[in-house]
């Protein structure tokens, strides 16, 4: 009886082990633009502005694609991304990327960076972004 304990302890420990192994903990990160500007250049990361899809088409950082995080269908959008790749969002001023950044992180994504003052503290920082032609 107390091999079976011992080998039913064994077996339980393995399994709440593996179990928690693959559910890494989601990381949100506050990066600063010049943090930003650096994981950009590394290309290791998804550049997706949380704005509406006009303010997008105003301006934006290079690169970046669209999500809104103010939109119906932003749960489809989130799924078609990998959640294994780090993703840094930003939105005008910081406040909706905090927001999209929690919903990220409920989603299972794994390393998230939120531009901190979002593309206004980009812009203060004297670094450029991509300004439609009227």
């Amino acid at each position: 009886m107390k091999k079976i304990l011992s080998l039913l302890l064994v077996i339980m420990t393995i399994a709440a082990v593996y179990s928690c192994k693959d559910k890494q903990t989601a990381t949100i990160v506050k990066v600063s633009a010049e943090e930003a500007d650096t994981l950009i250049k590394s290309d290791d990361v998804t550049l997706v502005d949380v704005r509406q899809q006009r303010f997008f088409q105003d301006r934006h950082l290079a690169n970046a694609i669209n999500i809104p995080v103010e939109n119906d269908s932003l749960n489809e959008a989130l799924d078609r991304l990998d959640p294994n790749q780090p993703i840094l969002i930003y939105c005008n001023t910081g406040k909706s990327s905090e927001r999209c950044a929690t919903i990220l992180k409920e989603k299972g994504f794994k390393k998230i960076y939120d531009l901190e003052g979002g593309l206004e503290q980009w812009e203060a920082s004297g670094r450029q972004v991509i300004i439609k032609n009227n």
